[in-house]
């Protein structure tokens, strides 16, 4: 192994060795118990199974993810959608949520306007000449001379409607025109997201995200297939983000669902969740580094390379993480390691795989410490 090898301290050496050990310990104890947990669960309903899912292993990942909120707005928008659902299985008619997306727009404006008071207010600047709402077709007609897209139109749409001095009149123009421009784009919810996340985007990276979503909404076999092909594209965070605002979002507004296809968002949600964890988490990684030849994309996907592997090697990882100082190597190494605790359990084939490739990492930082 070609690398500059410094002089440590061997007392360094045996604390991490040491610490190693201790890790391997913790780790079969853990994994007995992710076993015992396993067989006492009684059986439970697809919707059961997911939502308990959700609320253990998803605020979980507020340790990892910085924006809280995004966590916050899809249990929020999962809990509505379950409520919903109770309700009308209780046969109880959920008055309150006869018009969810109308009221759940209202609230999306009125949220970004308290954060960010330009972003509508641009808007209603590119529009100055409406002040007075009679026509349908005068609001739709003044959007398409002013170059208003479907994102933009419904979120102006949604701040008007929050006015307080909207008259009888005015209200139900405004909500009837809010209708038509939903009903006119049956893609009107992924470009309102993409809009909030990425901003004016181009017809190719909406046709990304297009594909994203159905990646996102059909039903592959095989979590890691899934993640892979997430991690083929740029900006792959924003991404996310789009993806995983649009399914919560869809899910609250349509209470009509049965509870298998709750069930199934909500396990989509969940994924897409964990694996923007793993983009977070590769991208600090990566930034630590601070390497030309190690990004984030790079990490994550052999990180997805690893868990594919049917037995794993030290020499293996050797071959993949061999970088010019034993000091960045061993941080590498480490860190994937800690990547590795951090994929969902449908990455792996069993628990024992999990164990067995952390077992080789550790194994081989073992051996690092023993070049230094």
């Amino acid at each position: 192994m070609s690398v500059k090898v410094e002089s440590i301290d061997p007392r360094l050496s045996l604390v991490k060795n040491q610490q190693l050990a201790q890790q391997n310990i913790e780790l079969t104890r853990q994994n007995e118990q992710r076993k015992l947990v396993t067989q006492v669960i009684p059986a439970q309903s697809a919707l059961e199974i997911a939502q308990n899912q959700l609320n253990t292993e998803v605020p979980e990942l507020d340790s990892y993810l910085s924006d809280g909120y995004l966590i916050q707005e899809t249990q929020g928008n999962i809990g509505l959608a379950i409520g919903n659902f109770v309700r009308m299985r209780g046969g109880h008619n959920p008055r309150v949520s006869e018009r969810p997306t109308r009221s759940m727009l209202q609230r999306l404006a009125k949220n970004l306007e308290d954060s960010d008071p330009t972003s509508v207010g641009e808007l209603r600047h590119r529009i100055g000449g409406v002040t007075k709402v009679e026509e349908i077709d005068d609001l739709l007609n003044s959007f398409q001379r002013h170059h208003l897209d479907t994102a933009e139109c419904i979120l102006l749409l949604a701040s008007m409607l929050n006015e307080k001095e909207n008259d009888q009149s005015s209200s139900h123009v405004l909500k009837q025109t809010l209708e038509k421009v939903m009903a006119g784009d049956n893609e009107w919810v992924l470009k309102l997201f993409t809009h909030l996340e990425c901003g004016a985007v181009t017809p190719q990276a909406l046709g990304e995200l297009r594909f994203l979503y159905q990646q996102a909404t059909s039903n592959q076999p095989e979590l890691l297939y899934w993640f892979k092909q997430f991690s083929q594209f740029e900006g792959s965070q924003q991404q996310l983000r789009t993806l995983i605002r649009t399914l919560s979002f869809e899910l609250s507004a349509g209470y009509k669902a049965t509870d298998i296809r709750l069930a199934a968002v909500i396990t989509d949600l969940k994924w897409l969740l964990q694996f923007l964890t793993i983009e977070v988490q590769s991208k600090h990684l990566a930034n630590s580094l601070d390497l030309p030849n190690i990004t984030d994309k790079h990490v994550t996907c052999l990180l997805l390379e690893i868990v594919q592997q049917s037995w794993l090697y030290s020499d293996w990882l050797e071959s993949k993480i061999s970088l010019q100082t034993s000091e960045k190597q061993y941080k590498y190494a480490r860190g994937l390691m800690e990547l590795i605790k951090l994929l969902p359990d449908d990455c792996f084939s069993d628990y024992d795989q999990r164990e067995m490739v952390i077992s080789v990492f550790i194994e081989y930082l073992q051996q690092l410490n023993e070049l230094e």
